[in-house]
């Protein structure tokens, strides 16, 4: 692990900018140990974002939302996206593998997030590390797995 930051609030605004999701994809990058794909850049903001749902925190970073679950499948192409430019920009690197892309941070991407400094950065890497953990031994079948049968059960309270 890189850094833990110490004391912070939890932001309960949602923006989900192509800014925003880039600088959560460099921190998730840059909190994690090994080269992630696109899968499990996505299912770790997810985790990241909603730990509370995955009692990983005592809140979610972008609070309460009956529609969180609804989010990621929506959030996978603006994710594309955002990947795309942070490798054109060199903020991370791709490698080819039998499984497709795998990506890692730069020394320029480690440089912009060790520059971070905001309450939210701080609480997104303390709970990015805490998703990697969560994250550890599971499959993306079994994640999302998971992820659909909370949606689900969401679903049903809200009936």
């Amino acid at each position: 692990m890189r850094v833990i930051c110490i004391g912070y609030r939890k932001m309960n605004n949602i923006f989900n900018s192509d800014l925003e999701l880039s600088l959560r994809i460099l921190l998730t990058l840059y909190t994690s140990d090994k080269e992630l794909n696109v899968d499990e850049i996505l299912l770790s903001d997810f985790i990241t974002v909603y730990s509370f749902e995955f009692d990983l925190d005592d809140s979610n970073l972008h609070g309460i939302n009956e529609f969180s679950y609804s989010e990621l499948a929506a959030r996978r192409e603006q994710l594309i996206s955002a990947i795309k430019t942070l490798v054109l920009n060199k903020y991370i690197i791709f490698t080819i593998n039998s499984s497709g892309f795998s990506y890692k941070i730069s020394e320029l991407g480690e440089s912009t997030c060790d520059s971070m400094t905001t309450d939210y950065a701080c609480a997104y890497i303390n709970s990015s590390i805490r998703a990697h953990e969560y994250m550890n031994n599971k499959t993306t079948t079994e994640l999302l797995s998971y992820i659909n049968q909370m949606a689900m059960k969401k679903k049903q309270e809200a009936l």
